[in-house]
């Protein structure tokens, strides 16, 4: 049996010494694999050997290697007849190959996908230490053996928070990675891309007058630090006692920045008044939602006579 990177000696002995013997009486129709020169074996003439290389890539349980005895002549000029052929040899010279799927192709906040790596073949000395995480932001959970037959292993992929990444691949490295013939792999197998989004939504609230007087408005300007979807002035909360917003106004095209005009209410003074912006209900493009809430700085109203 041969695998990847080995070779065997091909040993020729005839019955007698023999003249006119050379490669090309060698048949290798049905040996997958090529010969070295031939070498003759002390100088009787009737022993000569070869280096013969299997082709790589091969995986074949029949193989001879025949010799055909036409051209061959004994000391008397006798030429043989027919063939010679070897015993039968198996070539395994097909290395492990892998694939690598990731179950979403888009991870935000608190997702994480299923990883699953499948061998061309049954595969030993497959561990996490052969996952190559440099370029995928993110953490593997424990393998798991998928079936009895040594093929197929899966773990959990968790993203990394606060990341934000279009470009993330998950690469398998062969080269610790042995077939039940002893071939080693090589190279590495990859994912496809998957983009990653768990960076929180972000947001500034600013006033443009910190106080307010009598016949005074001011522009509230809300900035997401990125773009957002499901805002409203439902989430903006203020003491509607103190004053009235506008409808929201959104600024440019990208769904970041929002605008509204606050006016005070008349015969009101109150040094202490904020905008609060509750994010729960607020969506970035990749459907993450935001926690918690933010708050503008403090304004003043004075508008009584």
């Amino acid at each position: 049996r041969l695998t990847a990177g080995e070779t065997a000696t091909v040993t020729f002995t005839f019955s007698e010494r023999v003249t006119g013997f050379t490669k090309d009486d060698i048949d290798l129709t049905l040996a997958n694999g090529t010969l070295g020169d031939l070498v003759p074996v002390g100088t009787d003439g009737k022993v000569w050997s070869a280096t013969y290389t299997p082709n790589s890539g091969i995986e074949s349980a029949t193989n001879t290697i025949r010799v055909n005895l036409a051209g061959v002549l004994d000391a008397q000029g006798n030429a043989g007849t027919g063939t010679g052929s070897s015993g039968n040899f198996s070539i395994d010279t097909k290395r492990p190959e892998v694939t690598v799927a990731i179950s979403e192709e888009r991870l935000t906040a608190g997702e994480g996908a299923t990883i699953t790596i499948t061998f061309s073949e049954r595969v030993t000395g497959f561990t996490e230490d052969d996952i190559d995480l440099t370029l995928a932001n993110g953490t593997l959970g424990d393998l798991e053996p998928v079936g009895t037959d040594g093929r197929v292993w899966r773990a959990t992929f968790m993203p990394r928070p606060n990341t934000e990444s279009a470009n993330n691949t998950i690469r398998v490295n062969l080269a610790g990675v042995q077939d039940a013939q002893g071939n080693a792999g090589t190279g590495s197998g990859s994912s496809g891309n998957f983009s990653i989004d768990t960076k929180p939504l972000e947001v500034t609230v600013a006033i443009s007058d910190r106080h307010l007087t009598a016949g005074e408005t001011a522009t509230v300007t809300v900035t997401f630090s990125e773009r957002v979807t499901g805002f409203g002035t439902e989430d903006i909360q203020y003491d509607t006692s103190q004053g009235t917003l506008s409808a929201l106004t959104a600024v440019g095209t990208d769904g970041k920045v929002w605008t509204a005009t606050y006016t005070p209410r008349p015969d009101t003074e109150s040094a202490f008044n904020r905008f609060h912006v509750n994010l729960d209900g607020v969506l970035d493009a990749q459907g993450n939602a935001g926690t918690g809430s933010v708050s503008s700085g403090n304004f003043s109203i004075d508008t009584r006579p």
